[in-house]
């Protein structure tokens, strides 16, 4: 019955989203995630053209957000209205509208007298250069895109340094009962030299040449919609900002909202975003889209904050530890000190807009990799996953953009995010063998003096496999290897997957000599990829046997393995049946028809051994002869089986024979340690020290021949 559910569930709710007949799972949403009604779904829908803007609108619950011109519309409709959406030539794609919210920690402190914050020092370097300099020769307007702007505020701009969009659905831009996009506005502009509260980091109108614009992107309760921010966003633009700055996230991966984003880069447009307040590798959207900035927080001393999360798309570092700003006298004000990856993002988008204006001939792509080139590098040496490229530095970006040339080339013009967004830059050459100490005890560190180049060659390595069965919710999926040495540079990773129900291998050399490594799989939605959502499974493999496998935790789990080729296992047989049974032969002797090699399911190459059920007998096949273990210590049986129509009565064995009568290795039983119509990877071990000769039995006892079992490559081996 639950299966039964399971398929409805994902047949139903799902949508299409793109025009080339691509289907991405939509979850069934509650009162909880949106805010409706369990058979309807908030949607940010893209159009063609006004026919579908008005069968969109037409068939709608509610119209959430929509701005004229702007082929981007954010509605309610029911599952099966949702459903006939990719019928519809007047649609173009489709998502899910994830709830975002504002991203701060809670306030710790309170100051009235003025104050240069230590922020915005950290980030402009020299104030007295930015105070004495002239005005820029071009103009700049900066975005944020937040909870709104206390207007009158002692320490902020007035009109016309000032200018904001009121929204629909969020209200009025010059109010803000949340605080937070005042405080983010204040990082910007605050005014200083006033002999009140605080200055930001462009702390007058440049000699007008400087407006601040505001996007009403979330309600005065600090939360919202991505295509509320969308459309926040184009305000913003249609008001003449060439840089916004969006303290929000939530939700997941949309393609819909990532292809916009990806115009605005391409039209010329600046966006930076918090990367989130989790503290974990997850990634957090809209900053993990590439075409966005992602903005990791450090603390006074440089460190990076506890909360920031850290992952292979954050590229620049902020101040968003205790960044004392302007908030609304009603919310406590009028100035307060928060915390999160929303102060931090601020103080990135004022840098770009202030060296921007100085130079206005430079693109968004040529100021971006400028700030990322110019960043104050944080780690062990060049960009990494906690800090990206380092804290962001005003007036060295400046210096660099005076030589000329916006520059130079030292980036990709399509967007890549995080550590990829430069050329890598090579290390200065080597002149001896101790320049090139990695310090690790798995490698020979050597220097070619000809060339100046290290050579770091392993003394061992193993190949490391890992395989991702995914759910209904494949983007909802991540993971990464990391070394207990260095936990966070990942050394393999994957994740945001496209298909459902689909197997997904990564492989790679790494480090052996016994190099313990850590194993972290997210789920975005906190509900692992097995067994509420369909029957998911991860497995990781070690030169081709298993050391783990899962599917079942909530937001993450994290596994320990070792590496280590020097206890090496030595394969006593294996089989893949491509040539037939090879080592082993039937053990069924009265219907041959039900154990036979056969083509449906293979795992590798084009055959596998199926076994189908009998309602009184266990089907099964074996070694054909005893093998002399008499050598090994140890013995392992490594195997991968497909299932099909199995349920809770049926069960596959494996026995062992040495030399007297069988004995039972180990049970497998459906809905415990499989599920159906997906690869399922095992490894079982057995003490060889009473042992002299084996051989092994794979035995499934199902009670009709429409539940079969189809096993490949089944590696036995001893140590």
């Amino acid at each position: 019955m639950n299966n039964l559910f399971f398929f409805f569930f994902a047949t139903v709710f799902s949508v299409n989203n793109s025009v080339d007949g691509t289907r991405i799972p939509v979850r069934k949403v509650n009162e909880r995630e949106q805010g409706i009604s369990s058979n309807e779904l908030n949607l940010v829908v893209k159009v063609r053209n006004e026919s579908g803007l008005n069968y969109v609108k037409d068939n709608a619950v509610k119209v959430n957000n929509e701005l004229e011109g702007f082929p981007y519309i954010g509605v309610t409709m029911t599952m099966d209205e949702a459903e006939k959406l990719p019928g519809n030539e007047g649609i173009e794609m489709f998502d899910i509208d994830y709830i975002v919210h504002a991203m701060k920690k809670l306030p710790n402190l309170r100051k009235l007298a003025e104050t240069t914050p230590w922020g915005i020092e950290a980030v402009l370097e020299d104030l007295q250069f930015w105070e004495e300099i002239d005005d820029p020769s071009g103009s700049m307007k900066v975005c944020v895109a937040d909870t709104g702007y206390d207007l009158g505020h002692e320490d902020l701009p007035v009109e016309p340094n000032v200018d904001g969009t009121d929204h629909n659905e969020n209200g009025l831009w010059n109010n803000d009962e949340d605080g937070h996009g005042t405080h983010c506005s204040g990082t910007v502009a605050a005014l200083g030299g006033n002999n009140k509260g605080v200055s930001g980091v462009i702390p007058n109108n440049k000699g007008g040449k400087f407006q601040l614009i505001i996007g009403k992107a979330l309600n005065n309760d600090g939360y919202g919609s991505f295509s509320g921010v969308l459309v926040a966003v184009q305000h913003c633009i249609d008001k003449g900002a060439k840089v916004v700055s969006l303290s929000l996230g939530g939700g997941g991966f949309s393609q819909t909202t990532n292809d916009l984003f990806q115009e605005k880069y391409e039209a010329g447009i600046l966006i930076v975003a918090t990367a989130g307040n989790s503290g974990s590798h997850e990634y957090r959207y809209p900053a993990s889209y590439p075409a966005l900035m992602s903005v990791a927080a450090i603390d006074s001393n440089e460190n990076k904050a506890s909360f920031s999360q850290y992952n292979d798309q954050v590229e620049i570092s902020g101040p968003g530890v205790s960044v004392l700003s302007t908030i609304p006298v009603n919310n406590g004000g009028p100035y307060d000190s928060w915390s999160g990856t929303s102060m931090a993002t601020p103080h990135v988008a004022g840098v770009a807009g202030l060296v921007w204006m100085y130079f206005p001939n430079c693109t968004n792509v040529q100021i971006r990799h400028v700030l990322l080139h110019t960043a104050k590098d944080l780690g062990p040496g060049g960009c990494d996953i906690l800090h990206g490229f380092g804290l962001v530095q005003a007036k060295a970006a400046y210096d660099l953009l005076s030589e000329g040339n916006c520059g130079g080339d030292i980036g990709p013009i399509d967007p890549k995010g995080g550590c990829q967004e430069l050329y890598e830059i090579p290390p200065p050459p080597c002149t001896s063998d101790t320049d090139c100490d990695d310090s690790h005890p798995c490698t020979i560190d050597s220097c070619d003096v000809t060339t100046g180049i290290c050579i770091n060659d392993p003394i061992s390595t193993g190949i490391v496999q890992v395989n991702i069965t995914t759910d209904y919710y494949p983007t909802e999926t991540s993971w990464h290897i990391a070394s207990t040495r260095n936990p966070y540079e990942f050394l393999m990773s994957g994740g945001n997957y496209s298909d459902q129900f689909t197997l997904y291998t990564k492989s790679k050399s790494l480090l052996s000599c016994g190099e313990t490594y850590t194993f972290s799989i997210y789920d975005s939605f906190g509900d692992g990829i097995c067994c509420f959502e369909g029957n998911g499974y991860y497995s990781v493999t070690v030169e081709g046997y298993l050391v783990l496998e899962g599917g079942e935790f909530g937001e993450s789990e994290h596994k320990e393995f070792i590496v280590d080729t020097n206890s090496t296992w030595t394969t006593i047989t294996y089989d893949n049946f491509d040539n037939g049974w090879g080592s082993y032969e039937s053990g069924y002797e009265s219907g041959s028809d039900k154990v036979i090699i056969s083509n449906k399911q293979p795992h590798s190459g084009d055959f596998s051994a199926r076994i189908s059920g009998s309602f009184r007998e266990k089907a099964s096949f074996m070694h054909k002869t005893l093998h002399d273990v008499t050598s090994f210590d140890t013995l392992r049986v490594n195997f991968w089986y497909y299932t099909k129509n199995l349920d809770v009565n049926d069960k596959i064995f494996i026995h062992y024979y040495n030399s007297t009568h069988w004995k039972m290795l180990e049970k497998y039983e459906f809905g415990v340690d499989f599920f159906n119509d997906i690869f399922n990877e095992d490894s079982v071990t057995l003490d060889a020290s009473s042992i002299d000769f084996i051989k092994l039995r794979f035995r499934f006892k199902g009670r009709n021949g429409v539940r079969q079992v189809f096993i490949d490559d089944v590696i036995f081996s001893g140590m």
